[in-house]
């Protein structure tokens, strides 16, 4: 399982789909101001697959 941050609220997902074969990374950086620092931690490769449905652009909800 992929750590969870702590005083995270709600859910979160990260897909990615590499065009090439070169290899993909993801990481996310963690900050904290008491003490003040931060770290860098990899996402790990869980292999799966999420269906995205077709989309258009729609510029007209910008004027809503």
């Amino acid at each position: 399982d992929a750590p969870v941050p702590s005083g995270a609220k709600g859910t979160y997902a990260l897909t990615i789909e590499p065009l090439t074969a070169i290899p993909l990374y993801a990481s996310r950086t963690l900050t904290s101001s008491d003490p003040s620092g931060f770290t860098v931690q990899t996402l790990p490769n869980d292999r799966g697959l999420v269906s995205v449905p077709s989309t258009s652009e729609d510029l007209s909800i910008l004027q809503k």
